[in-house]
């Protein structure tokens, strides 16, 4: 499983912390000047925790949209929802070359699409789409392109007898920029303001709190707090641990963004080109 960038800071963290209490330890044995022992142990977790993070850094693979394009394609995402439905038929015809059969549901040449980007898919969304793509009579496949989805939608969504497939905004955007199709200009300046980044920052945070990263979280901190009782300045182990601990609930909390009978295929490979 890839790490995310937190993912990576919290074991970096840890890592040098641990490598730092016992480099503490050693010391304290050895030199008698309380102050050098701290001044040491704290320099060499520093520099411990800048060596561990800029390595995870360097193998931490890109997500398909970069920072940069965040922004961008936020842009992108409240211009296709404020859509009116004739401009969204247009946009999407020219994007994905479907033809509109309902207000969500689409077709081409070789695909069937369930495109919902104003909420998550729950299973209401899930019984119209299987009833259209039933009355359509036809074993192409089933993509359904939406922001996220519901637990209903994901355990209906086990029993259907036919080929499907899940993709989100970050896919169609990919899309958009394969085919340099988007619904708004991208020559037109786009807002960075500080406040902006902070958005972003704080959205790629909130997006570490899945289910699969509960056990990081927890056991991370639940060692932090175990250390604290052993170490002096146990305060700023306290304070990290407990943190950890709450991010650990926030995980059991969040909506789990896994989907497991998603064959690892592109969003491209279902629309038909025109020759």
């Amino acid at each position: 499983m890839q790490k995310s960038k937190l993912g990576i800071f919290i074991d970096s963290l840890f890592s040098s912390s641990i490598i730092s209490v016992i480099l503490f330890i050693w010391l304290n044995k050895f030199l008698k000047n309380a102050f050098l022992i701290t001044f040491l142990s704290i320099l060499i977790n520093i520099l411990l925790f800048i060596l561990f993070f800029s390595f995870g850094i360097k193998k931490y693979k890109l997500t398909k949209i970069k920072f940069n394009d965040k922004v961008f394609a936020n842009n992108c995402f409240i211009n296709i929802t404020l859509m009116k439905g004739s401009q969204l038929e247009i946009f999407f015809k020219k994007l994905l070359n479907v033809d509109a059969i309902t207000k969500h549901f689409f077709i081409n040449n070789s695909s069937c699409f369930y495109i919902n980007l104003y909420s998550d898919c729950t299973k209401q969304d899930l019984v119209s789409a299987n009833n259209t793509y039933l009355s359509l009579k036809t074993n192409m496949p089933l993509i359904f392109i939406t922001t996220n989805y519901t637990p209903e939608f994901q355990e209906f969504a086990k029993n259907l007898p036919y080929i499907y497939y899940l993709f989100y905004f970050d896919d169609l955007f990919n899309l958009m920029k394969e085919n340099n199709i988007y619904p708004i200009s991208k020559t037109e300046p786009q807002k960075n303001s500080f406040l902006s980044h902070i958005k972003l920052l704080l959205s790629k945070f909130t997006t570490s709190f899945t289910k699969s990263n509960f056990k990081n979280f927890f056991f991370s901190g639940l060692s932090l707090l175990a250390i604290s009782l052993f170490i002096p300045y146990s305060i700023y182990y306290l304070i990290i641990g407990t943190s950890l601990l709450v991010f650990s609930i926030l995980c059991l909390l969040s909506k789990n963004k896994t989907f497991t009978k998603q064959e690892k295929q592109s969003l491209d490979s279902f629309i038909k080109k025109d020759v």
